[in-house]
């Protein structure tokens, strides 16, 4: 009965994500217009010449990398997903799977913990339909939904395994996991998943329940290192590609407090006052959600606070999780991480946010526990979760302005259908004043700063249009 109502709740979940990334369709988040691209050249590659993994693809910008791109989707369940089916599908059909299977997931992290069955049912549910992930799949930041697979990592290097099988077994399905979503582009998990597990390993032992820290500790390096191994040969063509194109960007300061406020007021009572205003929020409205599946927990603890015993531990953990979330907030440390390669672009601070999502739902859970809290208040964050997906979001806002075409023209390739985030975000290291819509770039440039010319010769265009990757090794 249990494993029949995890996955019920588990189709309801992933139903609703993909409905709400395609409730304004045929217009949908701006950063699909990559994931569409991405999807159709694996899809025309093999279709038509029968091969897997791309170097290169006309696609957009008039040639640029595949297996060096950081966010090129290479050997992943999106890449195979892309070749099965057309692009609109594969999108759907991996957003399904993926909250479906973190579900499922969730709950085998739940069941770490001795609270109500019945809890665990609503627990899972908000995490899959959190801020995070609804904000950044309804945009079109594809990768980002691997979040929702997190429990069930933690689920890994937490259980308890009393024979070396069972934590080979742990530590390799971790760093199989980890592997895939590096390659389906997610390369910031290496930093956020890591500091999120230490954060939560930290909140178990401070409130006092059994964990077996250093096994813990050395699933998740032992992971790790299997995984870097598994993903060298795709770090080493990534560091070939973005250190010609450096993106000088730097983190801006962000007010935790006041990005937590907006996303509380703005999705759980979306009335017609202008809460960015009121707040002091600037940012954009898919980077605020992550703020909601906090928020959602601590109103639930301070309303049940005044009821209840005061939960010092719990009190406390709050207190570390609000003052972390301030100091990732405030991007006062960029300078300090200028300088590590990759890393050093990703500017969107609200987005390092998520290492505390984790923490918090052990936070909810282990509050839950203690204060043994009637499961059909469940129901209530339910309402507020289905509120936030119904009237929290608005196209205007989310930037749903990119148009999927039906028709669309896989060797039709205009400078302006650019979308290539290593180029910058305005595109300002793109070399616009050599290309036109006519002439294609040589993709060779973008991987050695030896290139004369970023326009490729005239006896290497067939090759690049029909794929033929060979010529493109030297």
């Amino acid at each position: 009965m249990a494993l029949k109502l995890s996955i019920v709740f588990a189709l309801t979940c992933a139903v609703l994500i993909v409905c709400h990334v395609f409730s304004s369709f045929p217009y949908i988040g701006h950063d699909y217009s990559i994931a569409v691209n991405w999807a159709n050249d694996y899809h025309f590659a093999w279709k038509h010449h029968g091969v897997f993994n791309i170097e290169f693809t006309p696609q957009r910008c008039l040639g640029v990398p595949v297996w060096a791109n950081p966010i090129g989707a290479n050997f992943s369940l999106f890449h195979v997903l892309s070749i099965l089916m057309k692009d609109i599908y594969a999108i759907g059909t991996f957003l399904f799977l993926y909250v479906f299977l973190g579900y499922l997931g969730t709950m085998k992290f739940l069941s770490l913990f001795e609270i109500d069955q019945r809890w665990k049912y609503f627990l899972a549910a908000g995490w899959c339909l959190q801020g995070f992930i609804l904000g950044h799949t309804y945009s079109g930041h594809l990768s980002f939904v691997t979040l929702s697979l997190w429990p069930f990592y933690c689920y890994l290097l937490l259980r308890k395994d009393s024979v070396p099988r069972g934590f080979l077994i742990s530590v390799i399905s971790f760093a199989l996991l980890v592997a895939h979503d590096f390659y389906l582009g997610l390369t910031y998990l290496y930093v956020m998943f890591p500091l999120s597990f230490v954060l939560l390993l930290g909140m178990i032992k401070f409130n006092e329940r059994e964990l077996k820290f250093k096994q813990a500790i050395l699933k998740l390096v032992s992971g790790l290192a299997v995984s870097a191994v598994i993903i060298m040969p795709k770090v080493l063509a990534v560091f070939s590609f973005t250190r010609n194109f450096p993106r000088e960007s730097r983190f801006f300061e962000i007010n935790f407090m006041s990005a937590m406020e907006y996303s509380i007021m703005n999705y759980i009572f979306p009335l017609t006052l202008n809460y960015k205003q009121m707040v002091g929020w600037w940012y954009g409205n898919w980077e605020s959600t992550n703020f909601l599946y906090p928020g959602l927990f601590l109103i639930v603890i301070v309303f049940c606070s005044l009821r209840f015993r005061t939960y010092k531990k719990i009190a406390m953990s709050l207190c570390v999780l609000i003052l972390t979330g301030a100091f990732i907030a405030s991007g006062i440390y960029s300078e300090l991480i200028f300088n590590i390669p990759v890393i050093k672009s990703f500017h969107v601070n609200p987005r390092w946010l998520a290492v505390l999502t984790l923490p918090f739902l052990f936070i909810g859970t282990s509050f839950i526990r203690q204060s043994q809290l009637n499961w059909k208040l469940s129901g209530l964050l339910m309402l507020l979760i289905l509120a936030n997906i119904q009237l929290g979001f608005s196209p205007e806002d989310m930037h749903l302005n990119y148009l999927y075409r039906r028709d669309y023209d896989e060797e039709k390739n205009m400078t302006n259908m650019c979308n290539e985030p290593v180029f910058g975000y305005s595109l300002e290291l793109l070399p616009r004043e050599v290309l036109t819509s006519e002439r294609w770039a040589d993709p060779r440039c973008y991987l050695t700063d030896k290139c004369e010319s970023y326009l490729l010769p005239d006896d290497k265009v067939d090759d690049l249009l029909n794929y033929r990757l060979k010529a493109f090794e030297d």
